[in-house]
Parts: C-alpha cells; structure tokens; sequence
C-alpha cells in the first residue's frame, strides 16, 4: 500500500505504523501548532514525540514537555528548541519570543551559554539573572557577548562573596592585569577589560614591601 493510500485510510498521526506517523510529523507545516503539540504529547513513540517537539515554536508548550516527558531524548529535543528560541535562531522570531523561552528555562547550563552568547542584551540579562552560582557568574562575566552583562555578572553579590572568601584565605587575591585587590578596593565599572580578558588568581605569597627611601 502506498504511503498516500494509508494516511487515506487512517488520519497520518494515528495511523498503527510508527514510521508513518513519523513522516506524516516530518511533512506537517510549522503552523499546524495544535496537531503538533498532541503528537507531542499522546503518541507512544518516542521518536515521533521528538519529530513533533522539533517543530514546536512555542515556549510554553515546549517547556511542558521539558518538565513532563518520560523519554530523555524528547526532553534533551525541548530544551534545545527553548535554548534556540532564546537565540532567535529561526526565522520570524524576536524579543518576546526570546524572552519567553528564557522564562521557560530552568536548566542552569543553558541559562548560562544564553547569558553568553544572546544576541540581545536584554535576553542575556534574563538568562543571567537566573544565575546564582559563582563560578558560572564569574566565567559570564569574562566570556560573554555584552559589556553590560559582562559587568553585571562581575558585580553579582555572589561573585562578590567568592572573591571575600577567596581573600580571608589568602594574602591577596586580585586580576592579573592588575596589582590591587579587586573588589577590597572596588574598581569602577568602566575598568572592566573587554570580553574573555579577565582571568583571576589568588596569590599566597604577601604583597612585595616597599622599598626605605635612600
């Protein structure tokens, strides 16, 4: 029987043959949004429910099946699209579209890359304030595509409390590019390095002793 002739006979995402409904899923138009999300949702197949995630644009939708589906792969097929929608990575999607996604998301390594590399800065703040842990605050605040962001990641109280802890255990903890302690004596914002610059050390040794005038 040819493929025609079945999806004639059973409607294409019913239909008992699992490789037919996948290609029925493969050949639907990205508008048939309520279709896809059934499939999404009630077909037993795992690979089908993949093929029809693949195709949802909505993040509320996608972030249902991040948090309820029972297969991994399906799971791992919604956050990418979340993670995509944030970047505005398809066609004819924008801000509220990206920002949406991002609410949606509570997986932290995601949240981390879009606060990196988001196009807008306005996502990238969103994805950032998401962000409580100190070394990922710190590795967004060397890597990622916005001064802005950059900047607000190096001022998070976390990042903060990091260098603090660093400092009561050590003699001096500071950037390379510079001598003085970074945050005991706060510099100004405007002085953050550019992207991927900024590397920290802390160091054991005691600051050098100034010399005695001859």
């Amino acid at each position: 029987m040819a493929l025609l002739d079945r999806f004639r006979t059973h409607p294409g995402h019913k239909h008992p043959d699992a490789a037919v409904r996948l290609t029925f899923v493969q050949e639907l138009p990205l508008d048939e949004r309520e279709l896809l999300n059934e499939v999404a949702r009630e077909d037993p197949d795992p690979r089908v429910r993949r093929a029809a995630v693949a195709k949802l644009m909505d993040p509320a939708l996608l972030a249902a099946v991040a948090r309820h589906e029972a297969d991994e792969q399906v799971r791992a097929q919604a956050l990418s699209m979340l993670r995509d929608i944030a970047l505005e990575a398809f066609e004819g999607l924008g801000e509220a579209e990206s920002l949406a996604a991002v609410a949606a998301i509570d997986d932290p390594k995601t949240l981390i890359g879009i606060a990196k590399n988001a196009s807008r800065e306005v996502t990238a703040r969103a994805a950032l304030a998401s962000v409580t842990d100190s070394h990922a605050l710190g590795s967004i605040a060397r890597h990622a595509e916005h001064e802005g962001v950059r900047r607000a990641a190096f001022d998070a109280p976390s990042t903060r409390a990091r260098c603090f802890e660093r400092e009561a255990t050590s003699r001096s903890c500071r950037p390379r590019s510079s001598g003085s302690s970074a945050f005991a004596r706060a510099r100004p914002a405007s002085t953050i390095p550019p992207r991927s610059t900024r590397t920290w050390r802390c160091n054991t040794s005691p600051p050098p002793t100034p010399s005695s005038p001859t």
